[in-house]
């Protein structure tokens, strides 16, 4: 029987949680008899390392998506494949406009609510209008929580038949082998057995909000808390965060260790994770956290953590931007004694064989 050819698309497989959920579907149906290949436009890459060998990688060797499409559409048509599913608004609208007059079925990603994008950055206005048009010609649209369907039918004039909620896939043995890895940070490592560790891994912008992290920080070290904070990522806002860390006088306490392709050890070393998102697409890391079964304080944003952390048996949801609110929800974070088991199990309602599975059936019907 011939394989089915199942094709990932995604601009580069670097720093996000987008590209680890294309990652693992690739990985996980590879497994299961599915031809896969990754198409990225370029070699850009942090997670290569976490790709199988049976999974192929088709390198585009564009740097402009606009550019993109007729290679694109070329390599659709030499290979034919059965399904093509993709991940990212604006290479979603290209994998749709590519796929016009091919056989192949179009599967499309949307993790992001629509309205906080935009507000982000005004371009973004511009490929949801080109995604309003674009979609008609995908199969599925895969929104990554229930939440985000009201904003796929209500701005992007998606149709309640072809929306499907499947929550991103995350949890799997090969990231709790990586959370078994060595850490060589000496501030991270020698510290006394009366600190609290807190970490943080994700994109230094001003989506995920770490001014009100570092300031939540700030108020529960006045209160003497004892507490060291890891902060895992790079970008735009690194300097200015470093700045308020030394305006704030918490350069013993507030540390930036940099993008870690393996935030998972560091994770697992740590009392709590904290995630203080204006807005969220899913929250991968989250679940990643509970998988390694450590406890979660999380803004209650749109959307996402509320539908992870169902109640504050698996931690604490503050207000966004409301310092107190953080401050007081990681205090009870904190001083609660959580049963690790709990998160774990929580954490396996969204493993890469049960969602990947969920795929499967789609597909199949």
């Amino acid at each position: 029987m011939k394989k089915k050819k199942i094709f990932f698309l995604i601009p580069f497989l670097q720093k996000g949680g987008s590209e680890k959920v294309i990652i693992n579907l690739a990985n996980n149906l590879s497994s299961k008899g599915f031809e896969c290949t990754i198409i990225v436009l370029n070699s850009k890459s942090d997670y290569t390392f976490l790709i199988k060998p049976k999974v192929k990688i088709k390198n585009l060797n564009t740097n402009r998506v606009f550019f993109s499409f007729f290679k694109l559409r070329k390599f659709l048509l030499n290979t034919n494949p059965d399904v093509v599913i993709s991940a990212l608004t604006h290479i979603n609208v290209l994998l749709c406009l590519s796929s016009v007059f091919m056989k192949h079925k179009v599967v499309v990603l949307e993790h992001i609510p629509v309205i906080s994008h935009i507000k982000q950055k005004w371009f973004n206005l511009i490929v949801y209008i080109l995604a309003i048009f674009a979609y008609k010609f995908s199969d599925y649209v895969i929104s990554s929580c229930k939440q985000l369907n009201q904003d796929l039918e209500k701005y992007l004039l998606i149709s309640k038949d072809k929306i499907k909620t499947f929550y991103c896939p995350v949890v799997s043995d090969e990231y709790i082998d990586l959370s078994k890895e060595k850490i060589e940070e000496t501030n991270f490592i020698n510290l006394k057995n009366n600190y609290k560790i807190i970490v943080s891994a994700a994109r230094l912008e001003d989506q995920k909000d770490y001014y009100s992290a570092i300031l939540s920080i700030k108020n529960l070290i006045d209160q003497n808390y004892k507490i060291k904070y890891f902060i895992l990522g790079k970008g735009s806002l690194e300097k200015n965060l470093k700045k308020l860390v030394n305006k704030l006088n918490l350069q013993n306490n507030v540390f930036f260790l940099g993008f870690k392709p393996n935030p998972y050890k560091y994770i697992l070393k740590s009392d709590l994770f904290l995630i203080t998102s204006k807005y969220e697409a899913f929250g991968v890391v989250i679940v990643e956290s509970l998988m390694l079964g450590i406890p979660i304080v999380a803004t209650d944003c749109y959307c996402g953590p509320s539908e992870i952390i169902s109640s504050n048996k698996y931690g604490e949801l503050a207000k966004v931007g409301d310092i107190d609110s953080i401050s007081n929800a990681i205090k009870k974070a904190l001083d609660k004694e959580y049963n690790k088991k709990d998160l774990k199990n929580r954490s396996n309602f969204f493993s890469v064989d049960n969602i990947s599975n969920m795929y499967i059936e789609l597909l199949n019907s």
